[in-house]
């Protein structure tokens, strides 16, 4: 279930509300594995401790900083690294317009 829910999320870009869900989710299959109720309170630091999982939010992080170190290895031309490169010169060149429309 987890390499279902996770698949390719090194590409996710989530909102604080979005990984919020998604932890969320994450918790509540733990505690349905672990046979633990609803009403059963249980501090989701216990649960990961219990459990040997990590909070899925990191695991989503960790995979983000996988591929983005994957791309940085590849060479110079590739489709990733141009986009990049690309998207660097244009927040440069927004950033210079701003300045001179500031003064």
């Amino acid at each position: 279930m987890k390499s279902i829910l996770l698949y390719n999320c090194g590409t996710w870009s989530l909102t604080k509300q979005e990984e919020h869900k998604v932890s969320t989710f994450h918790r509540r299959q733990l505690r349905t594995i672990l046979n633990i109720k609803y009403l059963t309170l249980i501090k989701s630091n216990a649960l990961y401790q219990k459990t040997g999982e990590t909070p899925i939010s990191l695991t989503i992080l960790e995979a983000g900083w996988r591929l983005f170190g994957h791309i940085l290895r590849q060479a110079i031309n590739t489709p990733p690294n141009v986009a990049m490169t690309d998207a660097s010169t244009r927040r440069e060149a927004n950033n210079e317009a701003d300045q001179k429309h500031r003064l």
